[in-house]
């Protein structure tokens, strides 16, 4: 996908140094933990949508808990906000990527 930060009123392209050669950037929701809240001794699932570079370094994190919103803008657009606050937009290539991570 290709990754947007909202910055000085507009959103600005965000091109780290490991991007691909079109400025693509790869993004993933993965989690750790057990599925489930109520075994005793066993740690919540923990949640994040993960935005990466070709070598793998994180570019943005955002923890998926109860308030967190993933906004579909339209024209494969999907808005994120991390935990600092920041307004981030991903654009996705295809309707089959924006719905993988709509899932």
């Amino acid at each position: 996908c290709f990754v947007f930060r909202l910055e000085a009123g507009g959103f600005q392209p965000v091109v780290p140094a490991g991007a691909a050669e079109d400025g693509s950037l790869g993004v993933v929701v993965v989690g750790t933990g057990a599925v489930g809240m109520g075994a005793p001794g066993m740690a919540a699932a923990r949640m994040q949508v993960l935005v990466y570079d070709r070598l793998k370094h994180p570019v943005m994190q955002a923890p998926v808990h109860a308030g967190f919103e993933a906004i579909h803008q339209g024209n494969m657009y999907v808005s994120v906000y991390d935990p600092a606050g920041a307004t981030w937009s991903l654009l996705f290539r295809d309707e089959e990527e924006l719905s993988s991570f709509m899932l």
